[in-house]
């Protein structure tokens, strides 16, 4: 459970844990962008071409942009402009308190403002990766604009509250009711919200008819591989699921690097870059 706690708590004193990476491919520029809501946010930007589809990258927690540096490349490469962010709390990005999600939809709706402000206004095709934290927030911040076109939700959770419940018992005992109690309870202090209200599977039908393809690992002991199907099954069509078979949490590139760039941007050109 600590590692859990430790992640919300970071996003309060992040100064001492700030980082200002290189970047890692000269394709990519810095740029900074302000949240929906105000928050300073820091990332690395890269415009190959004024018409391409852009494909806006949501790293997990703990993390920052760097995790999704591997994956930017393989995109560029393939002919997609990438826009991958610190979320608030994290790397570059202005210290606030982490809330796994919740007030990080706020972020990925900032990204999104980014993005169309770059093209003038014109209808440009968008679309968006997110790794854990960032696939609840990506999830839930398509079902609330439509400026996003294209899903890719790698290793989220379904719910918030279940997602805690289910570590606390697995820390302390499948029977200890009070143990997973407190931690909801704990949760909901620090994020500053009902754990319940994040819910990408509640959010996600509403994507539709977007296409949204769902990745988790099999081994994943953080967020139940059944969160995956559950969001499957709330999905409207079209949709995917690819179950990476040795996969831990938010490992699934990593189990397959080739494997996993292959199916994101077939995903990506089935139905992204067809609408550039």
């Amino acid at each position: 459970m600590r590692p859990l706690f430790a992640t919300i708590l970071r996003g309060r004193w992040g100064r001492w844990f700030s980082r200002e990476p290189a970047i890692p491919d000269p394709r990519l520029r810095a740029v900074t962008f302000p949240s929906a809501d105000g928050v300073r946010l820091a990332g690395w930007y890269g415009e190959l071409s004024r018409t391409a589809a852009t494909i806006i990258l949501c790293h997990g927690a703990p993390g920052d942009k760097r995790d999704m540096a591997g994956l930017a490349g393989a995109l560029m490469d393939a002919g997609f402009d990438v826009l991958a962010f610190d979320f608030r709390g994290w790397g570059e990005s202005g210290r606030t308190r982490v809330t796994l999600g919740h007030r990080e939809v706020q972020d990925v709706l900032g990204a999104v403002e980014f993005v169309r402000t770059r093209r003038a206004g014109r209808r440009h095709p968008i679309g968006i990766v997110g790794l854990s934290m960032g696939a609840a927030a990506a999830i839930i911040a398509a079902a609330q604009t439509p400026a996003i076109d294209v899903v890719v939700a790698d290793s989220s959770y379904a719910r918030l509250d279940q997602s805690v419940e289910r570590i606390a018992r697995r820390v302390w005992s499948p029977f200890d009711l009070p143990a997973a109690r407190r931690a909801r309870r704990l949760g909901e202090h620090l994020i500053g919200a009902p754990l319940a209200s994040v819910a990408p599977v509640e959010a996600v039908a509403r994507i539709s008819p977007r296409p949204v393809l769902i990745i988790h690992g099999r081994r994943d002991r953080l967020t139940d591989v059944a969160d995956a199907h559950a969001l499957y099954r709330a999905c409207g069509d079209p949709k995917a699921l690819w179950i990476v078979e040795r996969a831990g949490h938010a490992r699934t590139r990593r189990v397959g690097t080739r494997e996993y760039d292959r199916r994101v941007i077939g995903f990506f050109n089935t139905y992204v870059a067809a609408m550039t």
